[in-house]
């Protein structure tokens, strides 16, 4: 291992890029940063290599001489978040600027944005910034969960005044400034990630710990995406899975806050995502939120459990905790709702009256009256809304 830091350690921000292959990239981000040496900061460049087997190696041992450049060779290939450990574990800096090394940095201002906002701010957690592909179009400013139920980017910010920030779900790693000290509060990144989730994963942690996440819409980058690690769909569920069983309950939160917030701004989500049957009203309260949101994240629970490990009935179908009985009215129920396609009641008017109806409600966000024109029935909700795309 090679390592070349500044000798006082006055460093203010530490960049850690680590890279695996793609030299070309790496050759590139660095120039940029270098280029750039009008800052109103100390900084310090430390590059980690995972065990590269293009040129990488002969490149960045043409960096060694370099000031303020630390080289890092991995003595096997680790992955991203234990190649991050290692980066941020040798810095310096009171910040940290973790930056992949496929990023294109056509604003000069990007990184002194960052650090203005993080140097000048209590309780900051992650900083990230907006960023664009390489067609000039919005990659994404940000990470929220979507109407899915899936950790996904923000791609439909709108922000005219450049002088705006926004408190933020998680940002990405591709380019995120923390302070050390939270990164060794949190205890760094998940190690059980595999180039992919862990990101999100430390930005979560920090959420957890009272600070909070943010983007700077002053900071714009280039960011050309998946070029070093590529895509792996086995790897990205298993990753996942592990981010979702770790997180479930600040993932369903945020969902069912996003749920709130569409509804709220008239958007059709509800009936956009799912067939509803013809007849059911739909109860819009805080409860109807957090029915759905948990039901679009157990689906996914569903198909990890099916698809990584061969379990087929993943999921119970759900168990009556008691039934009430009053004058003509039965209540049951239930501990929660299950993911299920259909919802089926199936019985008989024991008198021989007139004008009898049931009524079928769920969880109180929504319900349906039945008419009963015969003694035996056998009625149903098909594919409620609260269980799309089963």
């Amino acid at each position: 291992m090679d390592i070349h830091i500044l000798d006082d350690k006055n460093v203010d921000v530490s960049v850690v890029i680590p890279v695996f292959n793609k030299s070309s990239y790496t050759k590139s981000v660095v120039e940029s940063l270098m280029l750039d040496t009008d800052k109103p900061f100390r900084f310090e460049l430390i590059i980690v290599n995972d065990c590269s087997t293009d040129d990488t190696i002969f490149y960045l041992e043409s960096l060694k001489n370099a000031n303020d450049i630390a080289i890092i060779h991995n003595q096997q290939n680790y992955g991203f978040a234990k190649s991050v450990n290692i980066g941020v574990n040798t810095a310096s800096g009171r910040y940290i600027c973790l930056l992949n090394n496929d990023i294109l940095l056509p604003n000069k201002n990007w990184l002194l944005e960052l650090y203005g906002f993080i140097d000048s701010h209590k309780n900051v957690g992650c900083v990230g910034n907006v960023q664009y592909n390489s067609d000039g179009e919005l990659d994404h400013a940000g990470v929220s969960v979507d109407k899915f139920g899936h950790v996904n980017h923000i791609k439909n910010i709108e922000c005219s005044d450049k002088s705006e920030f926004k408190e933020i779900f998680a940002v990405t790693g591709a380019c995120m400034v923390f302070a050390r000290s939270i990164f060794e509060l949190v205890g760094g990144f998940d190690e059980e990630y595999m180039n992919g989730g862990e990101d999100i994963d430390f930005c979560l942690k920090t959420a957890t710990r009272g600070f909070v996440n943010y983007i700077v819409f002053s900071s714009e980058i280039i960011h050309l995406g998946s070029i070093t690690r590529g895509v792996n769909n086995r790897r990205d569920d298993l990753n996942s899975y592990r981010l979702y069983s770790k997180w479930n309950n600040l993932l369903q939160a945020e969902l069912s806050h996003n749920i709130l917030q569409w509804i709220s701004s008239g958007h059709n989500l509800l009936f956009d995502n799912s067939v509803v049957d013809d007849g059911v009203v739909v109860l819009l309260n805080d409860d109807l939120c957090t029915v759905v949101a948990y039901n679009l994240i157990q689906r996914h629970f569903e198909r990890w459990n099916r698809e990584l490990f061969g379990i087929k009935n993943a999921l119970s179908i759900g168990e009556i905790s008691q039934i009430i009985i009053n004058k003509n009215k039965y209540t049951i129920y239930m501990e929660y709702i299950p993911y299920i396609k259909n919802i089926y009641a199936v019985g008989s008017v024991l008198k021989n009256i007139s004008g009898v109806s049931l009524e079928i409600e769920i969880k109180g966000v929504m319900t349906k009256r039945f008419e009963l024109q015969d003694k035996c029935f056998n009625i149903g909700i098909i594919a409620p809304f609260l269980m799309p795309g089963i």
